[in-house]
């Protein structure tokens, strides 16, 4: 499995096709194994600790900022639909440079919830200052981070759910050829770990939403793998 796989399972995304994939899985746990490398935990730990340190430290900061500048001339009054605007233009900024990555979903969550939050107290003629906001704000990452950590742990660090560690290495050969394709370094290791399975006589395919690897998995073959969306993977077993 790619890391993007295991990211869109934790974070909620694909939930039609993780659902699937799973329901294959769970079909044929007798003969099909669900299986990560080294170099895939590595990558996740590395983006989950990005996700959670841009939620607890960078957004928050940004949306500080934000409300400070649009309230540099009164900066204890009550907070009002000026605000929200301000926010407007936070939310696009990151939302843009997320890139429809694993970030996108947390920032949006967050983004509905303080534009719902402050939309509500306002409208409702409630007084809300900058300080309050900040201190609901920072409740409610601590709970999306959570929200993220706990499947996390059970998927990958405790491996309690559908999915092991493989202590394969990625195949020298395979490796090599795939770097000079000028794929991505992790990627070329993750394709690596599985062309080791191959080499073993293990029927294996690469499991992956990255479109990118998808594009070219008929050049990809040359080391033996086959690539495929998780919605195809227990076909190519059959």
């Amino acid at each position: 499995m790619d890391s993007c796989v295991i990211l869109s399972e934790i974070l909620g995304q694909r939930a039609g096709r993780m659902s699937k994939f799973k329901s294959d899985t769970a079909s044929h746990s007798d003969a099909v194994q669900c299986l990560f490398s080294g170099s895939v935990q590595k990558e996740c730990d590395e983006k989950i600790k990005q996700t959670t340190d841009f939620l607890g430290q960078t957004l928050k900061h940004s949306i500080k900022v934000a409300l400070e500048q649009q309230r540099k001339d009164n900066p204890n009054s009550p907070l009002t639909h000026k605000d929200i605007i301000a926010l407007e233009d936070v939310f696009m900024v990151w939302r843009l440079s997320s890139r429809g990555g694993p970030l996108i979903l947390p920032i949006e969550a967050i983004e509905e919830w303080a534009i719902t939050f402050l939309g509500e107290k306002i409208n409702r003629g409630e007084t809300i200052d900058t300080h309050r906001f900040q201190v609901e704000l920072t409740t409610k990452i601590l709970d999306l981070v959570r929200k993220i950590q706990r499947p996390y742990d059970e998927l990958v660090t405790f491996q309690t759910s559908f999915i092991k560690k493989t202590n394969e290495i990625p195949h020298p050969h395979a490796l090599h050829v795939l770097i000079q394709m000028r794929l991505q370094t992790t990627d070329a290791a993750h394709l690596a770990v599985a062309a080791n399975l191959v080499n073993k006589g293990k029927p294996t395919v690469y499991v992956t939403t990255d479109q990118g690897i998808l594009a070219r998995r008929e050049e990809i073959r040359q080391v033996g793998i086959t690539c495929c969306d998780p919605i195809y993977a227990i076909y190519h077993l059959m």
